[in-house]
This record gives C-alpha cells, structure tokens and sequence, in this order.
C-alpha cells in the first residue's frame, strides 16, 4: 500500500470514528443546544439510545474491514468518490464544518454536517452494506430534529412552516 492509500484510509477511519462521536454526543448529551427548541420524553430517548448500541457495532466492523484487508477495496472507493483528490475535498468540508460549531445556529451547522454525513455514509454504504443501518439511525435521527422544529415552529406560530421555493432568475427575463 502506498502512501496516497494509507492518508486515504486514514481520512475514511478518522471519518468513521468522527461520525460515530457526533451521533453518540448527540445522544449522551442529549445535545442540549438541540433540546433548547423542543423536548423529547425519557421512554423515546431510552429507545433511541438502545437502538443506537445495536447499530453502533457496524462502525466497529467496517473499521476492522479496512485496516485488515484495505486493498481489497480499493477500486470500489475509487468508484466512489472516497480516494484522492475527491475524498480529500469531501474531508475538508467535514473538518470545516466541525471547527464552525456555533450554538446560536445549531440548527443550521446540524443540517449541513448531517447532510455530509448522509453523503459520504451512502457511498460508503453501497461498499460496506452494514453501514445501511447507521444511515438509516441518522436519518431518523435528522427526521426527528426537523420533525420536532417544525411542531415548536406550528405552537408558536399557529401554522405550518412554508417553504418559499425561488427559482433563479433566466438571463432573458430580468
């Protein structure tokens, strides 16, 4: 293995292990600049951290993967976007979103990394199918987010979110 495809599996190991960390402070912490906007009970919480234990291991297994037998995969994470070039860009958006944690815009810096997340978690999930189950918790876990803002958005409110779609603008037409 050459130098290029150790900093790349390096940058995908750290990747994993980030990811992880950040549903597990989530959930351990009950991130408390999320739970600020809405509450969630103790029996839903209690589900959702077992669940997470169950789903957790499948970090574990595709870390193994990669540090035992990382050749083999090689050409599948090229295909993927996830070597060289394109996975460092991919690492340079996480690690900038990670240093830009504001907790007056929690929200906003939630969704852009958990969309990063959810991107790179889909390659990777089209190689290691185990990580299908990890993607899925996030995205439950990003669908309670938004679903919870929205309830707290309709009782201070009266009414539902609108979403105001624009459409750019045709050179033609000013």
């Amino acid at each position: 293995m050459d130098n290029n495809q150790r900093e790349d599996l390096s940058s995908l190991i750290f990747f994993l292990n980030e990811s992880e960390g950040f549903i597990c402070y989530i959930l351990e912490n009950r991130c408390e600049f999320i739970l600020k906007y809405f509450t969630i009970d103790q029996r839903f919480w209690s589900a959702l951290e077992s669940a997470w234990q169950k789903v957790r291991k499948n970090f574990e297994q595709v870390r193994q993967t990669l540090e035992t037998s990382p050749l083999e995969f090689t050409d599948k994470l090229r295909e993927h976007g996830l070597t060289d070039d394109p996975l460092k860009f991919k690492m340079e958006l996480f690690n900038r979103l990670t240093e830009q944690f504001d907790t007056t815009k929690a929200l906003i810096w939630l969704r852009r990394l958990l969309n990063l997340v959810n991107s790179m978690l889909g390659s990777l999930t089209a190689i290691f199918p185990s990580l299908g189950s990890v993607k899925e918790f996030k995205e439950a876990l990003e669908q309670i987010i938004k679903t919870r803002k929205n309830e707290v958005y309709k009782k201070a409110t009266g009414s539902e979110p609108v979403r105001v779609i624009r459409f750019p603008k045709h050179r033609d037409n000013p």
